[in-house]
C-alpha cells in the first residue's frame, strides 16, 4: 500500500521530516561518498514529497551506471524523463546541495526520515484495516492475520540496514576478548539425553532444529520430556501443540512420569496406586507453574508465534525456547501458489523468529512417504516433508526412527537418532530406548558410537 494514500478521511496531517529529507538529499549531492549510505538506509518511498522521490530515484540511476552524482547530472536525468520540474529545476537541485552544514550527520538524518515514513505506513495499514473491520462480511480471522502481518511488516521495515563491521568490532560487540573466547558464557539448554545433548551442544540461541521422524515413533513424546527438562532448570518454554490439545500433552507427560499405561488412564482403570502416581506427578508439574506455557491453537501462523513471544516479552515474561509441534501443521500468513512456497515461507518465517529473539527453537517435522524409502532404513535429509527450504535453514537435524517394525505386545521398542545436519558441530547417532506403553523415553547405557 501507498504510505502517502490514506483510504479513511484525517483530520491531522501525515508524520514526515521534509527537512531531514532536504538534507540527506543535500548530502548525496554534494558528497560522493554519501549517496551508497543514503541508499542502503532509505528507500524511494521513506521520501514524504513526490519531487523527493523522484530526486532519489534519479540519483540512484545517475550512481547505477557509474557517473559521478551532483546537481547537475541529476537535473539531467530528470530533463531526460520529463520530470525536471515537477521535481522543483535546477534551482531547488541546487538549494538543497548548497544548504546542507559543514558537519553534518547523515545516519541520523536517515533514521529520522525513515522513522516517519513507518508511522506513515502504519497510519495507511491501519486505516485500510479499520475500514474492512466496519464490512460486514469481512471474517474475522482474516481480519486477525492481517493485525499479524501487518505487525511483521512494520517491525521489519524499521530495522537498520546491514553494517559491515571489523574484526575488532566484532568482538567489541561479544563483550571483549575474554568473553568472546569462552564458549561457556551462553550455555545451550540442556537436553535430558546425554549423548544427544553433548552431539548438539544442547538447544543454543538462535538455532532452528528440526527433529524429524515418521508417524508413532515418539518425536512428541520426546518433545516433551525435553520441554519439562528445560522447564525444570529454569527455563521458559513456549509449546505450540497443533496436533493434541495441551490438555493430552499433559496427560500424556504425566502418564510417562508416573509409569502409568496411557491405554489404561483413558478407560479409567486405574489402580489406586497408579492414581496416587498420577496425583504426585501433576502436583509437581503443576508446581512448575508458568515456566511451561502451551498454544494449542490450531490455526496458528508463523507470524502469531511471533506475535505472542514479542507479547509475552512485553509483560516482562522472555521465552527461553519455542518447540512447535509439527511444522507442517502452521500456516503462513499471504497467499501462496504451492504448499511447497508455504512450507518454504514457514522455514524461513520460524528461522527469523530465532534470530529476532535470539531462542532456539526446536521444530517437529514429518518425513516423505515416497516407496523406494524402506521404513527401517535411517532418515536422510531429503526425506524432510515439501521443501528443501527445511534442510537449507535448519541449523541442527535430528531424525528418530525404529530400528525394527514393532509387534503385537511390546511393550518397549529401540529407536534410533541420528544427528544428520549439525552446522558447527559433530554428526553421531545412538538409540533410545521407548517404553510404548507410557509414550517415554529412557537413555540406553552411555556406549554411543562415537561422532563421525
Amino acid at each position: 500500500m501507498n504510505a502517502n494514500h490514506i483510504p479513511l478521511e484525517i483530520d491531522r496531517p501525515l508524520p514526515d521530516r521534509i527537512d531531514m529529507e532536504q538534507l540527506v538529499l543535500g548530502a548525496a549531492l554534494s558528497d560522493e561518498d554519501a549517496f551508497p549510505q543514503v541508499a542502503d538506509l532509505l528507500a524511494e518511498n521513506d521520501f514524504s514529497l513526490e519531487k523527493h522521490r523522484r530526486i532519489f530515484v534519479a540519483a540512484s540511476e545517475v550512481y547505477g551506471r557509474g557517473e559521478e552524482i551532483n546537481a547537475v547530472s541529476v537535473g539531467n536525468e530528470l530533463l531526460r524523463k520529463k520530470r525536471l520540474e515537477s521535481a522543483g529545476g535546477l534551482y531547488y537541485l541546487s538549494s538543497i546541495a548548497d544548504c546542507l552544514p559543514r558537519f553534518y550527520d547523515l545516519a541520523r538524518y536517515c533514521e529520522l526520515v525513515r522513522a516517519a515514513a513507518v508511522k506513515r505506513q502504519a497510519i495507511a495499514s491501519m486505516s485500510a484495516l479499520i475500514e474492512r473491520c466496519h464490512d460486514p462480511g469481512e471474517d474475522a480471522g482474516n481480519l486477525l492475520a492481517e493485525v499479524e502481518r501487518v505487525t511483521e511488516l512494520l517491525n521489519s521495515s524499521t530495522k537498520r540496514a546491514s553494517v559491515a563491521r571489523s574484526t575488532e568490532s566484532v568482538v567489541a560487540d561479544a563483550g571483549g576478548i575474554n568473553v568472546f573466547l569462552s564458549p561457556q558464557t551462553h550455555p545451550g539448554i540442556s537436553i535430558p539425553f546425554a549423548d544427544i545433548d553433548a552431539t548438539l551442544s544442547g538447544l543454543r540461541r538462535s538455532k532452528f532444529i528440526l527433529l524429524g521422524a515418521r508417524p508413532a515413533v515418539g518425536k512428541t513424546a520426546l518433545a516433551v520430556q525435553i520441554a519439562e527438562g528445560a522447564a525444570r532448570s529454569g527455563k521458559t518454554v513456549l509449546f505450540v501443540t497443533l496436533e493434541m490439545s495441551a490438555e493430552d500433552v499433559i496427560k500424556r507427560s504425566i502418564t510417562g512420569r508416573a509409569a502409568v499405561s496411557a491405554y489404561r488412564f483413558r478407560e479409567g482403570r486405574l489402580s489406586p496406586t497408579e492414581r496416587d502416581g498420577l496425583h504426585a506427578e501433576l502436583a509437581d508439574r503443576m508446581e512448575l507453574g508458568d515456566q511451561i506455557l502451551y498454544v494449542d491453537k490450531s490455526d496458528i501462523t508463523v507470524q502469531g508465534i511471533a506475535s505472542l513471544l514479542r507479547s509475552l516479552h512485553a509483560r516482562g515474561k522472555t521465552v527461553d525456547l519455542c518447540i512447535v509441534d509439527y511444522l507442517q501443521l502452521l500456516s503462513s500468513v499471504g497467499r501462496f501458489e504451492t504448499r511447497v512456497q508455504e512450507v518454504s515461507s514457514i522455514s524461513r518465517g520460524l528461522k527469523k523468529i530465532t534470530q529476532h529473539f535470539g531462542i532456539p527453537l526446536l521444530a517437529l517435522s514429518q518425513l516423505t512417504r515416497k516407496e523406494d524409502h524402506r521404513k527401517n532404513d535411517p532418515p536422510a535429509l531429503d526425506w524432510l516433508k515439501e521443501s528443501g527450504q527445511l534442510e537449507q535453514d535448519a541449523d541442527q537435524v535430528l531424525f528418530l526412527w525404529a530400528k525394527k517394525e514393532p509387534e503385537e505386545g511390546d511393550t518397549m521398542r529401540e529407536v534410533l537418532w541420528r544427528v544428520a545436519k549439525n552446522r558447527d558441530g559433530v554428526l553421531n547417532q545412538g538409540s533410545l530406548t521407548f517404553h510404548t506403553k507410557y509414550c517415554h523415553f529412557v537413555e540406553d547405557a552411555p556406549a554411543s558410537q562415537s561422532a563421525a
